[in-house]
Formats: structure tokens, sequence, C-alpha cells
């Protein structure tokens, strides 16, 4: 059985599939896992010029897509601003580019601010109300002494302070979402591959870059006494020590950073790409099981993906992956161990 590809596209709440749908050259919906909020872009064949008359778009104008097969569930690619209108001839084609709405111009404003004895939680909190987002996901309470805004939008400012302590950053449909890369991890794969789905796949698995152990220094106390302190792998023996100096407030805190540093270099041990036929439900985000390719089989996760249609091409989904070790991926159960210069106290945990 054929299955056929289509998308479902309204502008400003009118349905307008019918009328690009035999003009459409590529559309593609962008999803990332961190950092970054989804997009879509639409290529579309112009040869009446219809776009640069009565279709010309207004900046700013409500989109929402869908790509689906004929009688099946679609994959919703949700609501996107028009944020860019280009035309190029010949032949005379328009491309439109959109955001996920909720980008707003304040978040897209680099600020400057400075924020003291709060919370990881009572600072995103800060942001979303900022910006009118609802705030989603656990975050544990991490309290920060100082921390400053430096000329950054809002959501950088957020994704690096985040990461010190493990923690992925988006917004989407309204939510400003917080997740840990080890809830990512443990989601059940939603489906599995193989050579059969698998149109061209691309793995590297690399030593450079992996340790065994991160080694944290700091300073605490007004006499600032410089504390060391290592949290193992204790699944990779051989490797090199990641030695890294932060700000901290505490022990606790330095744990947590180190754990952070240590887990976000390991989990690019083995990683890749791969392109399959069009997927409702593969989103960034997404775990799902590597069969059939030997010592690379195992399970994975989607870091960013493209679901691409285009007239001739039908649908494809194109990832960015990584594999996600099941043993590694207990680091966050800290194998610590406190490491001390001559004038450093012993602290077991």
């Amino acid at each position: 059985m054929i299955r056929i590809p289509q998308i479902s596209v309204s502008y400003e709440g009118t349905d307008i599939t019918a009328d690009i749908s035999p003009h459409l050259i590529n559309f593609t919906y962008t999803d990332v896992l961190t950092g970054r909020s989804p997009d879509i872009s639409l290529e579309l064949e112009d040869s009446k010029g219809n776009w640069l008359k009565d279709w010309y778009p207004k900046k700013g104008a409500v989109l929402k897509a869908s790509i689906f097969y004929v009688g099946e569930p679609p994959l919703d690619c949700g609501l996107f601003e028009l944020d860019q209108f280009e035309f190029s001839f010949p032949p005379s084609t328009v491309s439109l580019g959109a955001l996920a709405t909720f980008i707003t111009l304040s978040l897209r404003e680099n600020r400057s601010e400075a924020y003291e004895e709060q919370s990881l939680k009572a600072i995103a909190e800060t942001v979303a109300s900022r910006n009118g987002l609802t705030l989603t996901g656990e975050i544990e309470d991490i309290t920060i002494k100082r921390t400053t805004q430096d000329d950054q939008t809002d959501l950088e400012f957020l994704v690096r302070i985040s990461k010190e302590y493990n923690y992925l950053v988006k917004i989407e449909n309204g939510q400003l979402i917080f997740n840990t890369q080890e809830a990512i991890e443990k989601l059940a794969p939603a489906f599995i591959l193989s050579s059969k789905e698998i149109k061209t796949l691309r793995l590297t698995d690399k030593r450079e870059g992996i340790y065994k152990s991160c080694e944290i220094s700091y300073q605490l106390g007004t006499e600032k006494e410089e504390i060391k302190f290592t949290v193992n792998d204790p699944f990779i023996t051989d490797g090199d020590v990641l030695k890294i100096t932060e700000k901290v407030e505490n022990q606790e805190q330095a744990i947590e950073k180190a754990t952070a540093a240590l887990k976000k270099a390991n989990s690019t041990q083995i990683e890749g790409s791969l392109t399959t036929e069009g997927i409702n439900n593969f989103v960034a985000g997404t775990t799902f099981d590597l069969d059939g390719f030997g010592v690379f089989a195992g399970k994975y996760v989607a870091i960013e993906i493209a679901q691409t249609l285009t007239k001739n091409g039908g649908w494809e989904s194109k990832a960015t992956i990584r594999k996600i070790n099941p043993e590694t991926a207990t680091i966050a159960g800290r194998e610590s161990t406190p490491t001390g210069n001559q004038d450093a106290t012993e602290t077991e945990l």
C-alpha cells in the first residue's frame, strides 16, 4: 500500500492547504532538544506572482502546520509566527520562515541583570513571568549566590546557567520547559529502527573528550580555601580526568556541576545522524532502539530533527542522534570522592 504524505497549513486561522499544495517545493519542520525553539519553512513556486500581490503575508501572522500520511495520525508541528519572507527569481519562488509562537520581541532582546541569593527555579519563574510563559518541569532546590545575565537574551541566559546543573531548556507552545538529561534518557523507546527503515546512517565512536572522572576546584569560606572534589564515572576506566574550576557555594553544588560536566562530555561518545521515511512521532527528545548494527545497536535519543516534505522526494525524517549508555546514565548516582590539596578538608558524602 502506497503511503501518501501531505501537509496541512492554516494562515491566521484560514486553511490555505488547497491553495499552496500544488505549488509546494519544500516544507521543513525543525525541532531541537535544547537551546532553541521549533521553526518551520515553506518554499513555494510563484510563477503567477500571487505572493507578491494579494497573498503577500504580514509579519507576525500565525501559521499552524502538520504533516501526515493520508489516513494516519498527523505530526502536529504547532503554532508559528511569520518572521521572514523571501522572493527569488528566476524561477519565481517564495520562502516563508516562521518561529514558534511566544518567541516574542522581549525574548529576543538582550538584557543585563544580576540575580542574588535565588534558586534556579526562582530565576526561571522570573523569566517565565516576564515573557508570559508557563514554567513546566521539576527543578531541584539549587540556590545560586550570584549570577549575572550579561547582554544576553533570556533564553541564552537560562540555557547557560541551567546546563551547569544538567538541565535542558526550551520554549514551546507557551511553555518554558525544563528537563534533565537523565529524565529524557529514561523514557521508553518510541519505536525500533533497523536497516529496513533507515535510508542513511552515520555513527562515530570517539575516545577523545571522554573522561573517567571530573575534578572540580572551588573555594570556600572567607579565607578562600581551595577544595578539590572528584566525581567518577565507574564504567569508564580508560580516559583522562576532566578538570574544571567553578564558582560554587557548597559541596553539593560542586557535585552537581562536576556531575553535569562529566555527563555532558561522556554522552557524546557515540553520536551521528540518520535519515528515514517520515515518522509521525519522531521529535527532539524521542528515544528509540537501533537494531541490527552490531556494537552500535542500542538505545538512542534524537537531539535535533528536521521533518521535510518535498514535491518529488516525499517525506523524510533527518535526525542528529546520540547513543544512551544505560551504565553511564547512572553517573548522577555519584561515585564521588573528595580530593583535596594539602590544606583541604576530607569530606565524605
